[in-house]
């Protein structure tokens, strides 16, 4: 089980390469995210017929349960195209880490104040150490001594980073409150990526009047592997929640963000999946190490 939870955060890790490759294909962030989602959708639908649930929903969950329920979808749209707008710009590690202070910061609250009907869990001694640490292994992480000046400049896209992951902690919650609803991990998640693929096709309505974009790929004879980043999204989503159930939740954060700095690291060092090549520091190494001491304090 923890090799499985290992593995499904290098699957973020590397999602997030490959979606960058598939913008460099579409141009818009917009159209990419649309396509990860429409690719995961039918995956979903499957894997929800499978398990025995419904695909189907009352319309009385509209009248008895509150209206954020419905919210997941949009919050990962957020993310994912923000991920994607990220990873040329930060590179592998910083698009991996990022997000991860804003889920764990936007998670605790979720705990303390037990918002969208979450498990209540106070703030204590034990918290704050691990927030410190995860803060600490971020400015290590994004600091770079010989390019103080560009770094400077950087600071508007890791904001945005750490608001993207603040949205993950949303949705986490959102879905973890439908899938108590629907009785059915899978259910919410193909209700969340419904509801995230028609988000994205009124965006790319409004921003770029048409589809046509998604035939680029097949013109540019882009690899096989670029159109994967949806089913790699929809199967994080569906391990995770069987994970969740099996492990816990703490553990299977934990080890599936070890997966992910692991990932991220060879794929920014090692240029994986066309991406770009960066050296990765040993200050940032030590990051990383920070951020994972933080998450399992606060996690375990």
């Amino acid at each position: 089980m923890f090799l499985v939870a290992l593995s499904i955060g290098m699957i973020m890790a590397i999602q997030s390469a490959i979606n960058a490759q598939l913008r460099s294909y579409v141009g818009s962030p917009y159209v990419t995210s649309w396509i990860s989602f429409t690719v995961a959708l039918p995956f979903l639908i499957v894997m929800t017929y499978v398990t025995g649930a419904s695909l189907g929903f009352s319309t009385a969950l509209f009248h008895h349960e509150p209206l954020y329920i419905w919210i997941g979808g949009f919050c990962g749209v957020v993310a994912l195209t923000s991920n994607i707008v990220l990873f040329p710009i930060l590179g592998s590690v910083q698009t991996a880490i990022l997000p991860v202070l804003g889920l764990t910061f936007m998670g605790m609250l979720i705990d303390h104040f037990a918002l969208f009907q979450a498990p209540h869990y106070a703030f204590g001694w034990h918290r704050l150490i691990g927030i410190l640490f995860v803060l600490i292994g971020v400015i290590f992480v994004v600091y770079q001594p010989k390019k103080l000046k560009m770094t400077t400049k950087q600071w508007p896209w890791r904001m945005l980073g750490i608001a993207a992951g603040m949205l993950l902690a949303v949705q986490v919650a959102v879905n973890g409150r439908l899938t108590i609803v629907l009785h059915s991990a899978p259910h919410a998640a193909w209700i969340s990526f419904t509801v995230g693929m028609m988000t994205l096709a009124c965006v790319v309505g409004v921003t770029e009047y048409s589809f046509k974009k998604v035939r680029e790929p097949f013109r540019k004879r882009a690899p096989w592997w670029v159109w994967l980043g949806g089913i790699l999204g929809g199967t994080f989503v569906l391990t995770n929640a069987y994970l969740a159930g099996k492990i816990g939740t703490g553990q299977t954060v934990v080890f599936a963000l070890f997966g992910q700095m692991v990932a991220s690291v060879a794929i920014q060092q090692f240029g994986f999946f066309r991406s770009k090549k960066q050296q990765v520091r040993l200050l940032q190494v030590f990051g990383l190490v920070c951020v994972i001491i933080g998450v399992v304090i606060i996690r375990l």
